[in-house]
């Protein structure tokens, strides 16, 4: 079981690296963990499986949040989904993930967040938007505190798709012209003045 963990985030990697993120997270899903751990975290405390019943409604459960992680969710809501009553839920659902809904949900929302900022060109506003955070004030500071940097510091850091690098670059191209402007305007400036 030590180096189980590791080879699941291998084949969720090399599943990234031949089909994409998407089909990664179907796996990831089906799997019930994380699609994408870093290597700074810490491994979790193996739990006692959920009986079959109970973990095919968490899947679906999951499935489900998953494809609404913007909307907003209750423990009673989510109880009610998987069929279960709140307090039940609460302990079926920490014993298949090690979190609470609302830390797994956050998690997830940084994730997905973490995923648009290096495969698109959306806004932060954008992203915080789809993502479910109440605004880009909130994803900033959870972002911030989850990956110790900004937002827009991971996306130009770790931009991997063509459409996000061109985006990033354009970002840089439009600062240089308007550094290279502001130079010329201060040139001119002080070039009258003489």
């Amino acid at each position: 079981s030590a180096g189980s963990a590791a080879g699941i985030d291998l084949c969720l990697h090399l599943a990234r690296e031949d089909f994409g993120s998407e089909a990664a997270n179907v796996v990831a899903r089906r799997l019930v963990v994380s699609p994408h751990r870093d290597g700074g975290q810490a491994q979790q405390v193996l739990r006692p499986v959920a009986r079959s019943r109970e973990s095919q409604r968490l899947g679906q459960l999951f499935d489900y949040l998953h494809q609404h992680l913007a909307a907003s969710h209750t423990v009673a809501s989510l109880a009610q989904r998987a069929g279960m009553g709140p307090r039940t839920f609460l302990r079926r659902f920490e014993e298949a993930t090690g979190k609470t809904p609302a830390r797994w949900l956050l998690d997830e929302r940084l994730l997905r967040a973490r995923q648009h900022l290096t495969e698109s060109t959306m806004s932060i506003d954008q992203i915080a938007e789809r993502c479910g955070f109440a605004s880009a004030g909130t994803l900033r500071h959870h972002f911030r505190q989850h990956f110790a940097l900004s937002p827009l510091q991971y996306r130009k850091q770790f931009a991997t798709s063509p459409i996000a690098k061109s985006s990033r670059q354009r970002t840089i191209d439009g600062h240089s012209k308007r550094v290279a402007r502001r130079v010329d305007d201060e040139e001119r400036v002080s070039g009258s003045d003489l």
